[in-house]
């Protein structure tokens, strides 16, 4: 119905907000709302006029009023899809990604799988060296907390799992580097295949890296 109405209401501008495809029905009850607000006003005292078969607002048939229904419905269409469009959330990770591509969308999946939209920090969870890190939207500390950023947005359905094994995947400290395990709601995250999500730190790549590993 919706569909039917925004072909009557804003003609030809109607295949350019079917670009919109995410924009729920009350905010398309929303926009089409405004649009007719907008028309009554341009027809004057904001009285009604009986229905007619014309696909474009009856304003457009008065002179002048093709060139400001165009206008009206390009403006309007632009603010809808600029505020409204949300992309679809994703529930495989993109082609193209590499090793370490595919373990960040993991991690970004199950962090909103879990927490939704809500900001996420790393805390440590005891003082030696070896604790676990774990993830939490509980800000300890400017020193003790660091924030999580994600980097896929709408990443969804992670493949990765928390859970407790009898034997915890232990950290691995180096002379030049260290690799602590994750954690996340008191569990240990699982990758599949017997290994664990691990922060490497020290001696490696220059960015902060997440790997999988025993």
């Amino acid at each position: 119905m919706l569909r039917s109405d925004l072909s009557s209401g804003l003609g030809g501008n109607e295949r350019w907000l079917r670009q919109c495809s995410s924009m729920t029905p009350e905010l398309l009850t929303s926009l089409l709302a405004q649009v007719r607000a907008m028309s009554r006003i341009g027809q004057g005292g904001g009285q009604r006029r009986p229905r007619s078969s014309c696909r474009v607002p009856c304003t457009a048939l008065e002179p002048g009023g093709m060139a400001a229904s165009r206008f009206l419905t390009g403006i309007v269409g632009a603010i809808a899809c600029a505020t409204f469009f949300v992309a679809p959330a994703s529930s495989s990770p993109p082609p193209g990604l590499t090793t370490y591509g595919r373990v960040i969308w993991h991690v970004d999946a199950l962090l909103h799988d879990t927490f939704g939209q809500r900001r996420v920090w790393v805390n440590p969870t005891g003082n030696a060296v070896s604790a676990p890190r774990a993830f939490s939207t509980r800000f300890i500390s400017e020193s003790g907390s660091r924030r999580y950023i994600f980097t896929f947005a709408n990443a969804r359905h992670s493949a990765f799992r928390t859970a407790t094994p009898p034997r915890p995947p232990k950290a691995h400290i180096g002379a030049a580097g260290w690799a602590i395990p994750l954690m996340l709601k008191r569990s240990y995250i699982s990758c599949g295949n017997g290994t664990w999500l691990y922060e490497h730190g020290g001696s490696g790549p220059a960015n902060w890296e997440l790997f999988c590993g025993r």
